[in-house]
């Protein structure tokens, strides 16, 4: 609407140590323009496909790039993303988030929670009133089936608490279609609307 403007949030497909973020401006009176600035981060990789117990094609895991919604709040975008392990970026993958001042613009937190031979893919986060973190993502390895898992981080602290299953997974997952064996795209989070 115009008066208004907004903010978009880019992650590279592959293997960089930036994200760019962009602003909506749309000036009453004025068409909208649209401003980017490159911020500096840790480096992040491609994320490979996700292994399985029983074997078969990996599970499609997204790449790096952000594929939920950011949250804005308190001049603050909370985003996250998959990125390859960054001890072995093709042996394993962590689900990561970055926190980024609005008014700066740069990175002032980021994190990452994996382990190698574990692939945590598709993470979806949310931020409460307090910013506290919550973040659910796929983890699948070659010693288990892919099953739904979450992590936290409460306000003031840094990095994720270790993951907890929500549901872990019950069989191997093979639904090939295209050469794809596609997964995670519409998993989310949401805060609880009645009390957030």
């Amino acid at each position: 609407t115009a008066g208004q403007s907004g903010y978009l949030f880019y992650s590279h497909s592959g293997n960089a140590n930036w994200y760019v973020l962009y602003k909506v401006l749309y000036p009453t009176g004025n068409p909208p323009r649209l401003r980017g600035k490159q911020m500096a981060s840790a480096i992040y990789y491609i994320t490979p496909l996700g292994s399985q117990l029983g074997g078969g094609q990996g599970l499609e895991s997204g790449g790096s790039v952000c594929r939920t919604a950011p949250i804005v709040r308190d001049g603050k975008m909370f985003i996250a993303h998959s990125t390859g392990n960054t001890t072995n970026p093709t042996q394993g993958a962590s689900a990561k988030y970055v926190i980024v001042d609005l008014n700066t613009p740069a990175v002032i937190e980021e994190a990452e929670l994996g382990a190698l031979n574990y692939f945590y893919i598709y993470p979806s986060l949310t931020v409460d009133e307090n910013q506290n973190i919550g973040m659910t993502f796929t983890r699948t390895a070659t010693t288990e089936y892919a099953g739904a898992y979450f992590s936290t981080r409460k306000a003031g602290e840094q990095g994720l608490s270790p993951s907890t299953a929500v549901q872990v997974g019950l069989g191997n997952y093979q639904q090939v279609a295209s050469g794809r064996n596609r997964w995670g795209d519409y998993m989310a989070i949401g805060l609880d609307p009645a009390n957030n």
